[in-house]
């Protein structure tokens, strides 16, 4: 009877090991190569382009402070003196004082139409930081290759490259079949609700329905994964969401001499420590998704490992634990980000308020993440409602199909804008937020990526210091801008 159970059990073993054999052998997906496109943008026009944005301080402070409204109308004067085939064969539209709306109608308007975005305004340099910077933020030098200044990456390389390709398409008398909307938001720096969503309540209410949307989000970048060489072409088919709550607790006030057992930033504080300590829940599957998608090109042991997260995922999950990149796709983010209580350290403070932060993966809502907070902390001296300053709440995206129209044009634009050089095409939820959200009612297909070609080292300087563009990648993105529209 014993020797029956060691056969059955060198049987299961032996079968087991052929299911992971077989499933680390099996190609994940279909990763086909591109071929080389031959459009070649002026080099030195794309580089003086991008020089002359970035001198315009479009800059969003914040909800509570006023947009650089002359700074962007004079920006709109340059775009209109650089790109004159743009301005006098497109449809141009100024929406709600700041932000632009082209339509570049196509040959068969039986087609569904595309949206481009990009958005106009920057994030401010941190005051202080000025002289951190290699070079002045907004003076546009050139200099070891690069295109330095605030915007450079985010988001002026969209500006630049959509309507820099427009142009040479015109040129050279090109025109895509479908319609293209191209939409320049002013304020998505500060949750584009007066720019993004304008412009998409005014295309709704002719009826536009899109067949898919590319905005920013994703990006070519190396050094993602440990093992893997190839470059990743990352599209995000799905961002989060976001909420602030305002945690709010009072207390009897009065001389610290004689203080309660918990003052009021007392009980603010156990609340919380009660969030850090008892974070969201996680979901793997969305960071499942991008590590199946690149476990071909891993070493052989991660990618024994990878192909088969039915049996290795609890040992995977473990050892991301540490790690914040992945945590923050895994699930909701707690962030504590701002706090006020006490006005003397003599005084017992009446009142304690903060905020945080949630960035909310796909599955929970604004609604949700309330309930939660309030069942965590379960203390009925701290209030928590929606934040009032603008961020009361943004479910987070469905996540777009990974197939048909838009995503094979877009993936094969990728490919051939590289070519010959390799690129691995991924999916990655987006963890930040872009305009893309205020559109959901013109087109499922969101897909969150711009074509330019960035090491690590170099993401930290989005919304931080010494931003900067290489002249070769912003001609690259140019010419992927090209290869699309030309394939619309």
């Amino acid at each position: 009877m014993f020797g029956k159970f060691v056969k059955a059990g060198v049987a299961i073993v032996v079968i087991l090991l052929a299911v992971i054999l077989v499933r680390t052998f099996m190609p994940a997906q279909q990763q086909s190569e591109g071929q080389a496109y031959a459009f070649a943008p002026d080099e030195a026009r794309v580089t003086q382009l991008m020089v002359g944005a970035v001198r315009y301080k479009t800059i969003s402070y914040g909800r509570d402070k006023p947009t650089s409204g002359k700074q962007l109308i004079a920006f709109h004067g340059y775009l209109a003196e650089q790109f004159p085939l743009v301005h006098a064969n497109l449809r141009r539209e100024v929406v709600n004082d700041y932000s632009l709306l082209y339509t570049w109608a196509g040959s068969d308007s039986t087609q569904k139409p595309v949206i481009l975005l990009g958005h106009l305004d920057v994030v401010p340099v941190i005051p202080g930081t000025e002289d951190d910077w290699s070079h002045p933020p907004f003076a546009g030098h050139v200099a070891d290759g690069f295109i330095w200044g605030r915007g450079t990456l985010d988001n002026k390389v969209n500006i630049i490259g959509i309507l820099e390709a427009a142009e040479n398409m015109l040129k050279a008398g090109l025109q895509p079949e479908r319609t293209i909307y191209f939409g320049f938001g002013h304020d998505e720096e500060q949750g584009g609700l007066e720019g993004a969503l304008e412009i998409s309540k005014l295309l709704e209410s002719r009826n536009v329905q899109a067949e898919f949307l590319i905005d920013e989000g994703g990006l070519i970048t190396g050094g993602v994964v440990p093992g893997v060489d190839v470059p990743l072409a990352i599209i995000a088919p799905a961002e989060k969401g976001i909420v602030t709550l305002e945690l709010t607790a009072r207390g009897a006030g009065g001389h610290s001499s004689v203080p309660p057992n918990q003052s009021s930033i007392g009980i603010l504080a156990a609340a919380i420590a009660a969030l850090e300590a008892n974070q969201f829940p996680r979901d793997f599957s969305h960071t499942q998704t991008f590590l199946e998608a690149v476990a071909d090109e891993m070493p052989l042991s991660s990618r024994m490992v990878m192909k088969n997260l039915w049996l290795f995922k609890p040992v995977v999950m473990s050892a991301l634990a540490d790690d914040p990149q992945s945590q923050a796709g895994m699930r909701t983010t707690t962030a504590a980000t701002v706090i006020a209580g006490g006005i003397k350290a003599n005084v017992l403070p009446i009142d304690a308020s903060a905020k945080v932060n949630f960035r909310i993966l796909p599955g929970e809502t604004p609604e949700t993440v309330l309930a939660r907070v309030i069942d965590v902390i379960n203390d009925e001296r701290v209030n928590v409602n929606f934040d009032g300053s603008g961020q009361m709440g943004m479910a987070p995206s469905p996540v777009s199909k990974m197939e048909g129209f838009g995503w094979n044009a877009l993936t094969s634009a990728i490919r051939d804008t590289a070519a010959p050089q390799r690129v691995l095409v991924t999916p990655r939820l987006l963890v930040a937020a872009t305009d893309s959200r205020h559109y959901r009612n013109l087109t499922p297909n969101h897909y969150r990526f711009t074509y330019m070609a960035l090491p690590m080292g170099d993401l930290g300087s989005i919304h931080g210091t010494n931003e900067r563009i290489g002249v070769a990648t912003l001609t690259d993105t140019v010419r992927f801008f090209h290869r699309l529209m030309s394939g619309l």
